[in-house]
């Protein structure tokens, strides 16, 4: 498991790699583009689980088989928000040469890795983006994308937050779907033709679910070790970890110039 600070996770997980190992990688992969694709050459495509927690939660896994049910109809919007007090100031996120960036790195990388679960196809452009900063490190964003089939998409993330939210919506054209990771415990919510009701998601032995799991912590761990054990590659790997990078990297590059129309974006790390 790679989860040391942002700018040393390539170097480790290659190191691990080069060892033989499968290994699960914390966000973000690397802090450019160039650098993420380096891994690919040490085998991150076949031996590279990515821990993206919120894609494995349960509550995202039902809401996404509410959508692709077609419990709400054809989407037609996603809202999404992950914010909390932030990391104590000292601390290597609030240097920029070891984080890489602030909320939106660490927290938009979450939402930006999640929502293509959700509509079950990936995010395709960043239309508008904007950023609140504490000196060099961004403590808030706002950031406008859409998919390939013009499904738009609003996320929002902070490290100004009183308290710890996390809330996925996809709103369709005869309902919408919402799934609360944070606070704990969590919900699942469906809403069709006026009436807002709780979804049970209990595990297929109809237990009570532990915050761990709720979070999708545990079931991260799960798959890492079965890819590991049966020489398979990560249900999660490589190629997610490599387009949130670039979708984070984009998202700095649309705050910086208030770029607008979903332009393509060359840089290949935060400004």
């Amino acid at each position: 498991v790679v989860a040391s600070a942002n700018r040393t996770h390539a170097a480790h997980v290659r190191r691990a790699l080069g060892a033989g190992h499968t290994v699960l990688a914390e966000k973000p992969l690397a802090l450019s583009c160039e650098e993420a694709q380096s891994l690919a050459a040490a085998g991150a495509g076949a031996r590279l689980a990515y821990a993206e927690n919120h894609w494995h939660a349960p509550a995202i896994e039902a809401a996404a088989a509410l959508v692709a049910d077609g419990r709400i109809g054809r989407a037609r919007r996603v809202v999404a928000t992950l914010s909390h007090i932030g990391p104590p100031h000292g601390t290597w996120f609030w240097d920029k040469a070891q984080s890489g960036g602030g909320a939106w790195l660490d927290l938009g990388v979450h939402l930006v890795g999640t929502v293509p679960r959700l509509l079950g196809e990936p995010i395709a452009q960043i239309d508008a983006a904007d950023f609140v900063f504490d000196g060099a490190i961004d403590v808030e964003a706002q950031v406008a994308m859409r998919t390939a089939s013009g499904v738009p998409i609003e996320v929002a993330c902070s490290w100004r937050a009183p308290a710890f939210a996390c809330t996925y919506r996809v709103e369709g054209e005869d309902g919408a779907v919402e799934a609360v990771i944070e606070p704990q415990p969590g919900a699942l919510i469906l809403e069709q033709r006026g009436t807002r009701d709780h979804v049970p998601y209990p595990d297929a032995a109809g237990r009570a679910l532990g915050p761990a799991i709720r979070r999708g912590y545990v079931r991260q761990m799960h798959c890492a070790v079965a890819a590991a054990q049966a020489g398979t590659a990560p249900e999660l790997g490589f190629a997610a970890g490599q387009d949130a990078l670039a979708l984070i990297l984009r998202g700095y590059e649309a705050a910086q110039n208030k770029t607008t129309q979903g332009e393509t974006y060359a840089r290949a790390s935060p400004p």
